[in-house]
């Protein structure tokens, strides 16, 4: 231990020139980006503070006593987020009462401050036999407080998703990782103790919770992170290769990093999760993902998510880095992040040496839509703040009323090519062809984007209307590869399947509107436009000029003037057959989905989902 912390001191003094070198540059970066987000002061509305691995706190300790001094700081709304292991493992119930008891210490009497509790590894009796009889134990504990502000979110030791909402346009969804990672006794779809103990059901709902609060930011709380440049993510320090013993302990770190033990991400139980969560994250937008597994700080960027490890409040343990970090240190200290009013959402790096609490650096996440100018930051799609407020009186920068452009040039082939990955419609995709600018002025009595849409392969951009319905444009071109894992898409795979879109007619939705038409079967009615480049577009100005399709976007008919296909009820798949379920006097019209589906096999449409 002693030789651990001797040789961490030495690498952080011998580095201290070159990071005073690194946060002097992001200071000075920082600040002049920060002139042109931060024109005027917008208040924090919500402020989570991220603590993992606090059962490595000595029991007496000031640690506590500050961190209420500092949720008093901004008197805002304050959500503390305890991201497991509270407790060490030995399952010594007495000390870990009082290691309970000093953390509910801290928001007793704030009207303004929560604790939420999500057990990991260590508090399932380190991924013991007895795992999931003591994280019951632990819930009963923190339940006897009764107190308002106090969160067990996910009962029974079930996996999640639990959803809390956190002010307006927040949305805190907590997962429990360990119940995927425990290798004993847990929840399962036999045993009946949860709603939800099926890991397909699991995605599901997580993918709905995500789908039904778009317009929210979306912040989700799970023990184990799954990307990180720390030990448990297979990142070592070159000695741990040769010491204590050689060759041998390089055996046992190699075995850490690619096959893994149960605290490992990459073992086989934790890894199915991690490749669920990538796939999730990689269709939807702007995720922030919480951890506290590592024994280090980290805010890594993937794709326009991010990725924050909090779990170093007292022990520190190595960070190596890598192409997403942004911030990887092995810093004694914790994360928080701030939620204000304009849509600007910043993380802050806090140390806690000596139990002083002091910001280190501010990091910006996602700068306001109200505000254009910085690059460096990427524009908060989730929480649109200022659309209402574009100035429509200047004049449009595309005035012409048409455009001449070809559906994907990128489709033009060889011979050669055309022999080995198929001739296609790459005629129809590489022939210009002329399209009407969307008019956002006249159309339904003029447009608003407001959202970005989801979808594995299309790019789609949600728009209210003046006449309060509500419509999506959907891209014409796609990218298929977003449907193979992460790791295939820059690679050869991922040419060959992106190529494969050639197979598909690029306007054959246009003639299945008619053939529809003709049968009587409902459906939304696509109109090919191009979307402007101008002012209109707002914060969306990544989709000017995108040729694409407009249609009837079906909702909650509660939620628009004029309801689509004159609907009482628009349900998901999932919701219908809850109702079939629970009311056999609700039934399926036989007649009318055989015809639909049969003529979805005729066209080839397999892309029908949830």
């Amino acid at each position: 231990m002693r030789f651990q912390d001797s040789y961490y001191d030495s690498v952080y003094q011998k580095t201290q020139l070159w990071k005073c070198l690194r946060v002097s540059l992001t200071f000075i970066l920082s600040m002049l980006s920060w002139q042109v987000i931060h024109s005027e002061p917008s208040p924090v509305t919500e402020r989570i503070i991220a603590l993992g691995n606090t059962a490595d706190l000595p029991v007496k300790t000031d640690f506590y006593q500050n961190l209420r001094s500092t949720i008093g700081e901004l008197r805002t709304p304050t959500f503390i987020i305890i991201n497991g292991d509270f407790t060490d493992g030995s399952m010594d119930f007495y000390t870990d009462s009082l290691r309970v008891t000093q953390l509910i210490s801290t928001i007793e009497d704030l009207d303004y401050a929560s604790l939420i509790f999500i057990p990991g590894d260590r508090d399932w009796a380190n991924s013991g036999i007895k795992g999931w009889d003591y994280v019951q134990k632990l819930e009963q504990l923190v339940e006897s407080f009764k107190l308002p502000n106090l969160y067990w979110p996910i009962k029974e030791g079930c996996p999640g998703p639990k959803a809390i909402p956190i002010g307006e346009h927040v949305l805190l969804i907590t997962i429990q990782t360990q119940w995927w990672n425990h290798p004993y006794e847990k929840p399962t779809p036999g045993n009946g103790d949860c709603k939800i103990a099926d890991k397909g059901d699991f995605k599901e709902e997580l993918e709905d919770l995500i789908d039904e609060n778009d317009h929210k930011n979306i912040l989700i709380a799970g023990h184990y992170p799954f990307i990180s440049y720390g030990p448990y993510g297979g990142k070592w320090p070159y000695h741990k290769y040769l010491f204590p013993v050689p060759v041998v302990s390089g055996m046992i770190h190699s075995f850490r990093s690619n096959i893994g033990t149960v605290k490992d991400i990459v073992n086989h139980r934790i890894d199915e999760l991690n490749k669920e969560l990538k796939q999730i994250f990689l269709e939807h937008n702007q995720i922030i993902y919480l951890s506290g597994h590592e024994h280090n700080l980290q805010v890594l960027k993937f794709e326009d998510h991010y990725l924050i490890n909090s779990g170093s409040p007292f022990k520190r343990d190595y960070s190596g880095s890598g192409p997403l970090a942004i911030y990887a240190e092995s810093t004694r200290g914790f994360i928080e992040l701030r939620y204000y009013e304009n849509g600007q959402v910043e993380s802050v790096i806090r140390s806690s040496n000596d139990n002083k609490f002091l910001e280190l650096q501010k990091i910006g996440l996602y700068r306001s839509n109200c505000e254009v100018g910085s690059v460096q930051i990427t524009a908060n799609l989730r929480n649109i703040q200022c659309q209402e407020h574009q100035d429509k009186s200047k004049p449009k920068s595309d005035l012409q009323n048409t455009v001449t452009l070809a559906a994907g040039k990128e489709y033009q082939a060889s011979k050669t090519k055309q022999a080995w990955l198929g001739k296609h419609y790459r005629k129809s995709w590489v022939t210009p062809i002329t399209v009407p600018y969307l008019n956002m002025d006249t159309t339904f009595g003029g447009l608003t984007p407001y959202q970005k849409g989801g979808g594995r392969q299309t790019l789609s951009l949600k728009f209210k209307s003046a006449n309060e319905n509500e419509y999506v444009f959907r891209s014409v071109n796609k990218d298929p590869t977003k449907a193979l894992d992460y790791e295939y898409r820059s690679t050869i795979i991922g040419e060959v399947v992106k190529d494969q879109t050639s197979a598909q007619q690029p306007y054959g939705a246009l003639v299945v509107d008619k053939l529809l038409d003709t049968l009587e079967i409902l459906h939304a009615s696509p109109r090919l436009y191009v979307l402007p480049g101008n002012e209109y577009m707002g914060a969306f100005q990544e989709y000017s000029g995108l040729l694409g399709m407009l249609e009837d976007r079906p909702v909650n008919p509660k939620k628009v003037r004029t309801p689509f296909a004159q609907a009482d009820k628009i349900l998901k798949s999932y919701e219908m057959f809850r109702s079939l379920y629970d009311d056999h006097d609700n039934k399926v019209e036989v007649a009318e989905f055989a015809r639909a589906r049969a003529f979805d096999l005729l066209v080839g449409d397999w892309g029908k989902h949830e």
